[in-house]
């Protein structure tokens, strides 16, 4: 069973969505400067892990580890390539591939500013 949304509860939405938007803004543009600070320290003591070969390091509750991985990419395309016969990948395509619905949120283009050359003072 699933409730309609009036408009005007809608309009309010609409309205409450973006006049959240500058202080969102904001708190990210804070968060972004407040990370970057944060890499400096994190890419210090990785190297510290690195020089003294440590695999883990525990620094105030927060644990820092280090491991060799090995990654193996499956893509439609790639497994295409390697088989021979591209009817399994049909048939797999068939057995396992779902589709859902998904909603996606895009942010508004940022507008180019008109260049002012000084001879068009």
């Amino acid at each position: 069973m699933s409730l309609k949304v009036s408009k005007f509860v809608y309009k309010k939405a609409c309205d409450d969505f973006l006049a959240l938007q500058p202080e969102i803004l904001e708190q990210q543009a804070k968060l972004k400067q407040l990370r970057k600070e944060q890499k400096a320290n994190t890419d210090c003591i990785k190297q510290y892990m690195l020089e003294q070969e440590l695999t883990s390091l525990d620094v105030g509750g927060y644990e820092f580890s280090r491991e060799e991985v090995t990654k193996c990419s499956f893509t439609e395309k790639n497994l295409e390539e390697f088989l021979e016969d591209s009817s399994i990948l049909e048939s797999y395509r068939e057995a396992y591939a779902e589709s859902k619905e998904r909603f996606k949120l895009q942010k508004p283009k940022r507008r180019r500013r008109e260049r002012v050359s000084p001879d068009n003072n």
